[in-house]
């Protein structure tokens, strides 16, 4: 290409378009990463609600007490019968649906 054929307008729009796609590229990467981020986290919080559900009613079902299934929990008595309280109240959801319950009402 001669010196004189170089058009230095066209140059700095192709180099600016250039570097905009990248910035570009790398701004949806980084939503990608934190989106999956804060999945993992929300996942995990719900899967330790399950479980603690999960816990609670296999206690009830053997006939303890919230007392007694605070203790061996290691959790607050207020919170082992709020949840208590929840699980009796909807009995005819599954544990599943009792954690998105919470889940929706912590909202």
């Amino acid at each position: 290409m001669l010196w004189e054929e170089f058009d230095k307008e066209e140059y700095k729009r192709l180099f600016r378009e250039e570097y905009v796609e990248e910035g570009i590229q790398i701004g949806i990467e980084k939503g990608r990463e934190k989106g999956l981020e804060k999945g993992m986290a929300k996942g995990q919080i719900k899967g330790r609600k399950l479980l603690l559900l999960q816990m609670i009613s296999a206690k009830l079902k053997k006939g303890k007490a919230a007392e007694q299934i605070a203790e061996d929990l290691d959790m607050q008595i207020d919170e082992v019968e709020d949840l208590i309280e929840l699980i009796q109240k909807h009995s005819e959801l599954s544990l599943e649906e009792l954690c998105m319950l919470e889940e929706n009402k912590a909202v």
